[in-house]
């Protein structure tokens, strides 16, 4: 997942966790002609 938004178990406040979506998959997805929607966090394709 890029992003993971869970409820801290005591408050409920939500916590966010977000990576960078990994170079296979930006390169597998580009080659399948898809695209990222804005906001998304890439790593650099090599």
């Amino acid at each position: 997942a890029y992003e993971l938004r869970i409820p801290h178990p005591r408050t409920g406040r939500f916590l966010e966790f977000r990576a960078p979506v990994p170079r296979d998959m930006v390169k597998a997805w580009g080659a399948l002609g898809g695209e990222w929607p804005e906001g998304i966090i890439l790593e650099d394709p090599v």
